[in-house]
């Protein structure tokens, strides 16, 4: 063997060290600064290996081109290494992070790093199907990271398709026309997620969720989202979302502590999304508000078991159901029980009992003309819009039957606001229910001017229930 014998060595460090090798000019032949991690394997870094050098002539990093020696022996002192010109790494690097800001720049995380000449060319990057190159291109830490910066904002409402033309390792290992997705991720504003869905009572041995809804055209990330919960007015708890996972525009997302427990009660559950915590839900009542991690308002529910279906002889697995989305969360006649006919609860879904919020040509209108409250989600509850051109009416609301007899007043003395909805449920207030038959229910609204707005809109009760 080729071995030279000498008064000292340098002492190396068994975790990591730096070695250095000059000429007698001082002139740099070569160097190497290692870490324990080279050997990349945990039982031969306790001691009795040698780091041997894969590539003799290579543009690897150190990290990339030393690895423990693979002789019986344990090393190859004066012999050929035992890696030599093997090679370790056959993939060409992959994006394993992307992450966008402001809708202007796109920055790439690879795996390893690249070394192609292209790495830094604008024409290297292309968004699809909009054809649109970056301005310039930046490439950083270390050729591990690469930063793409466009003169204009990028599309927002779709995801795009970042197709690169080349990414080449040090090991010479290529990847043509890889094509990545890039998520437009923009900030949340107040209005833009709704609460849409809860289940605070859940079957015997079951989990609790709650639905949420992107009503705007953005993609926004669950982790700038938070819930607290209130009791007796004060915040109980604070929940940020613990996942990157984005919610598309027009998206509902479910969120569950068990994704398998949620599939095995309601099988048609889609869009779920598994999360460590989701806030604490009392069985008969709470109060659950969404803010954005900048604590900004989204949404709040003030949920109660009475805001089920009053002829439900159960409310376990039943969840409350939104009605629409142009009302307040918080408002008690904007939820309804899920129908029996979906399964008491639609995770994932459009919600059985939803009411599109069109806006209506006439002051008072109601969804339906007729009513079957039998819990089947078909017509379960009379629902009265209403638009005004002002604020500041209270509501009363009379059913008489065709005798001009008084029946029932669902609606007393209501605060209401230029636009929403009302319902009632078919339910009296001795808890008895309304005949089959055809009804009249007569509005008036009033201001504190005097002005008195009066209709009377016909409707029937259909069914047995």
């Amino acid at each position: 063997p080729h071995t030279v014998g000498i008064k000292s060595l340098p002492t190396l460090n068994n975790t990591s060290d730096q070695l250095i090798l000059k000429n007698e000019k001082g002139e740099l032949i070569d160097s190497l600064s290692y870490t324990q991690h080279f050997y990349g394997d945990e039982t031969k870094m306790n001691g009795g290996y040698s780091l041997e050098r894969i590539h003799m002539q290579s543009s690897c990093p150190d990290h990339k081109n030393w690895i423990a020696s693979q002789h019986p022996d344990g090393g190859t002192p004066g012999f050929v290494n035992s890696v030599s010109d093997k090679i370790i790494d056959s993939l060409p690097p992959k994006i394993i992070q992307i992450t966008i800001d402001n809708l202007k720049t796109v920055t790439l995380k690879l795996d390893e790093i690249a070394v192609n000449e292209q790495l830094a060319e604008p024409n290297n990057y292309r968004i699809l199907p909009d054809n649109l190159y970056p301005e310039y291109v930046s490439v950083l830490d270390n050729n591990k990271e690469i930063q793409l910066t466009f003169s204009s904002t990028l599309p927002s409402h779709y995801i795009l398709q970042l197709s690169i033309a080349e990414l080449t390792d040090c090991f010479g290992n290529m990847d043509f026309d890889q094509t990545v997705e890039i998520i437009p991720i923009q900030e949340p504003v107040t209005g833009d997620i709704l609460i849409n869905e809860i289940l605070f009572n859940p079957l015997p041995k079951g989990v609790d969720f709650i639905e949420l809804y992107n009503i705007s055209d953005k993609y926004i990330s669950l982790n700038t989202l938070q819930f607290k919960v209130y009791k007796n007015a004060q915040l109980s708890q604070k929940i940020t979302l613990e996942t990157s996972q984005a919610i598309g525009p027009k998206q509902y997302i479910t969120l569950t502590t068990d994704s398998l427990l949620l599939k095995n009660d309601y099988p048609l559950a889609i869009q779920i999304q598994e999360l460590p915590k989701i806030p604490e839900m009392n069985n008969t009542e709470g109060i659950i508000s969404l803010y954005t991690s900048a604590d900004h308002f989204m949404d709040s529910i003030h949920y109660h078991e009475n805001q089920h279906f009053a002829l439900l002889n159960d409310y376990d697995g039943v969840s409350l159901e939104r009605i629409n989305f142009g009302g307040k969360g918080h408002d008690p006649h904007q939820w309804h029980s899920a129908s029996s006919e979906v399964g008491y609860a639609t995770p994932g879904n459009k919600n059985s009992q939803f009411i599109s919020d069109e806006e209506q040509k006439l002051e008072f209108n109601l969804s339906s003309k007729f009513v079957s409250p039998d819990g089947d989600g078909y017509e379960d509850y009379l629902a009265l819009k209403y638009h005004l051109k002002a604020l500041g009416y209270i509501l009363n609301g009379y059913i008489y039957n065709l005798s001009g007899f008084l029946m029932h007043q669902p609606f007393n003395n209501i605060s209401i606001g230029s636009h929403g909805l009302l319902k009632w449920d078919g339910v009296l207030n001795d808890g008895s229910k309304l005949p089959i038959g055809n009804y009249i229910l007569q509005v008036e609204a009033f201001n504190s001017t005097g002005e008195v707005i009066r209709k009377k809109i016909a409707f029937g009760i259909l069914g047995t229930f």
